[in-house]
């Protein structure tokens, strides 16, 4: 069964109906269904002849080679009288001339790989030579799919690329979100749905994997504390996917794991200068794994610290990454009992909760007039403070929303059970510490599974309350 991507079918039937040249690119990470959306448009618009090439892990001219064979074979050509081809140039030129004009969908799904050939500008050159000239009198409707993100990022959107400004449709497939992963496992608890969520960061294949079992427990022993486990070692198999050389990429994962981190003690920690840290720092966060850690109303200038931005990175570098040798030598439930306490799943949910579900929330709280402001941005404080016994250190507050003339201040929590007034207590000590200027304070507590009696009369003092996804 097909789930979800309604708007994504929209525009590639559009497109496909056109009966015009057009170029669509489709991309994203893997294993988010981009194949699988292809196809199904396909099946849903049978009427118009497709063929549909897969490129094979080769070299440029080994994937020529076996696309000139199917493709002559889709097309009932003998394939003696087709003549040797030295690019895709010259084979698509070739079959359009036998095509006659008729209408054809041609997908090139894996289309990255064709950077074997020289470089990405090579190949993106040559497409755009075979969009720009060879389609122009064709019916043809060519689509280029791929996983390979910073090779698709710049053949889609870098304005240096060839390929930029080619596309009639270009379709990043993203992650399903939190509400449409939780949609799928009616059976489970909410904070279970939140768990699966926070652990696939709501990849398709990820999220179907967990279907098969009846509980998040369940799922991660089986999916990631097996060696022969689906998410074993899906993490650092992405990586050697998308970079030549993804030692030091997953060297530097697994030591911010799911913490925060300054560049130079993850340099430090892994044996690299500061300036190869940033380099390889950089092609994580183009990829959308890796990403500065941003805070509201600095007191001083901070150094920058990272965090792992990507959901199912932070969970596999956070919890299943370390486990390697316990896996190996206990059961996977054994393993669970250590690994997964209590308090280090609230703490992983609180951070998955606030960023896929309260931020969110709060900017259409703010459309719809449950929020008093816009807010320009919803940002984490970080800071000195003391605490109610006076004593001080770094501490944090998950939720600063501001504008130039109002604030608010807010707490974020996970845990399986409903929030305290305690946590109120603490953000009222905290908060003294902001350093906001003149702005409006308000206060804000969000919590998973509702709050306790007490915390509900904060209601009356102004106080904004966030029941899952819900604005009280």
């Amino acid at each position: 069964m097909f789930y979800y991507r309604e708007q994504e079918l929209k525009r590639l039937k559009k497109v496909y109906t056109a009966d015009k040249p057009a170029a669509i690119a489709v991309y994203g990470r893997r294993r988010t269904g981009k194949s699988e959306l292809i196809l199904e448009s396909l099946r849903e618009c049978s009427e118009i002849p497709s063929f549909y090439f897969l490129c094979g892990s080769s070299t440029y001219t080994g994937i020529l080679k076996q696309f000139v064979s199917e493709f002559s074979a889709f097309l009932s050509i003998e394939e003696s009288s087709v003549p040797e081809f030295a690019s895709f140039r010259q084979a698509i030129a070739f079959f359009l001339s036998q095509l006659g004009g008729r209408r054809l969908i041609l997908v090139i799904d894996e289309f990255p790989y064709l950077s074997r050939k020289s470089d990405d500008k090579e190949v993106a050159a040559e497409f755009n030579e075979i969009i720009e000239k060879e389609m122009r009198n064709s019916s043809l409707c060519l689509i280029l799919c791929g996983s390979n993100v910073r090779f698709m990022n710049y053949a889609v959107s870098d304005a240096s690329s060839p390929l930029h400004g080619r596309f009639q449709e270009t379709i990043l497939v993203k992650p399903f979100t939190y509400a449409e992963t939780a949609a799928l496992f009616p059976k489970l608890e909410p904070f279970e749905q939140l768990a699966v969520y926070g652990a696939t960061g709501g990849v398709a294949e990820y999220v179907f994997n967990f279907r098969k079992y009846t509980s998040f427990r369940e799922g991660v022993e089986n999916l990631y504390l097996r060696q022969d486990g689906r998410l074993y070692r899906e993490a650092d198999d992405l990586l050697s996917f998308e970079f030549v050389d993804s030692s030091v990429c997953k060297s530097i994962l697994s030591t911010i794991s799911d913490q925060r981190k300054y560049p130079a003690d993850i340099a430090k920690a892994i044996g690299i200068s500061a300036n190869s840290f940033y380099y390889y720092a950089a092609q994580l966060t183009s990829v959308g794994i890796l990403d500065v850690y941003k805070t509201a109303f600095p007191a001083k200038k901070r150094d920058t610290s990272y965090y792992i931005k990507d959901p199912f990175f932070r969970f596999y570098y956070g919890f299943a990454a370390s486990l390697r040798s316990r896996i190996a030598l206990l059961k996977p439930d054994e393993v669970y009992d250590i690994a997964f306490t209590e308090e280090k799943l609230h703490t992983y949910l609180g951070h998955i909760y606030e960023e896929a579900v309260i931020k969110e929330t709060l900017y259409r709280g703010a459309v719809k007039g449950d929020i008093p402001f816009m807010p320009e941005e919803i940002l984490p404080w970080v800071g000195a403070a003391k605490n109610r016994n006076g004593e001080w250190g770094e501490t944090e507050i998950d939720l600063c929303l501001y504008d130039k003339d109002h604030v608010i201040l807010g707490e974020c929590k996970a845990k399986n059970k409903k929030l305290s007034r305690d946590v109120y207590e603490d953000l009222l000590v905290k908060s003294s510490f902001v350093h906001c200027g003149n702005r409006d304070r308000r206060f804000l507590l969000a919590s998973f599974l509702g709050f306790d009696n007490d915390v509900l009369t904060l209601k009356n003092q102004g106080v904004i309350l966030v029941s899952g996804a819900e604005i009280l």
